[in-house]
């Protein structure tokens, strides 16, 4: 009787720890003009409570390039040191880590700089090997991430500066000869001619 007890409750053990470490790694979608220099927002959500170390490889679509001397770590992040190395290939090796075991907690890792190429187009690329360690040191491989960049120009949403072809840049004046900035109601002298402005 103790044994069957002793083999459900290790099952239930392992149902409890294989839910409590489900991490969720995520790239906001990104969309912008041709050439425009913007960011690839990277979160983690479902951390559980005691991740201290992650890392992943990183593919960006072509004609995409990354500034890796900018990327900021944020808040989930702040406390734990970064590695970025080129791998063979193109992708990118990211790694957090902390020696004194801080947590990594929910919420924003990463801000990676990049730069559109100058044609327009929906680019995907792929977060891989994504696998986290805990403060136990036992690491935990996760899911893929896929995500999407939207190059394409933007529509104009409001009217900012209305350009009169007709307007003169030659002095105003009124009868009495005093200049004005611009024309007035009744008789007004533009370039040496009587003009009347109803």
């Amino acid at each position: 009787m103790n044994r069957r007890i002793r083999i459900f409750a290790t099952i239930a053990l392992a149902i409890v720890a294989s839910q409590a470490v489900a991490q969720v790694i995520s790239i906001a979608p990104v969309e912008d003009e041709p050439g425009a220099q913007t960011s690839l927002t990277i979160s983690l959500s479902d951390a559980g409570t005691n991740i201290t170390a992650l890392q992943f490889n990183l593919s960006l679509p072509n004609g995409i390039t990354l500034d890796k001397e900018n990327i900021t770590k944020e808040a989930a992040a702040s406390e734990h040191d970064l590695a970025v190395r080129t791998l063979e290939g193109g992708d990118y090796l990211f790694v957090l880590y902390n020696m004194d075991k801080k947590l990594i907690t929910q919420g924003t890792l990463l801000r990676l700089p990049i730069t559109l190429p100058s044609m327009e187009g929906k680019l995907t690329g792929k977060l891989t090997g994504f696998c986290t360690a805990n403060t136990d040191a036992m690491s935990k491989k996760c899911a893929d991430a896929l995500y999407s960049i939207t190059v394409k120009k933007s529509k104009p949403s409001s009217i900012r500066t209305i350009v009169d072809k007709n307007a003169t840049s030659a002095p105003i004046f009124n009868l009495s000869g005093q200049h004005l900035t611009k024309p007035q109601r009744g008789i007004n002298i533009i370039k040496g001619k009587k003009v009347i402005v109803k």
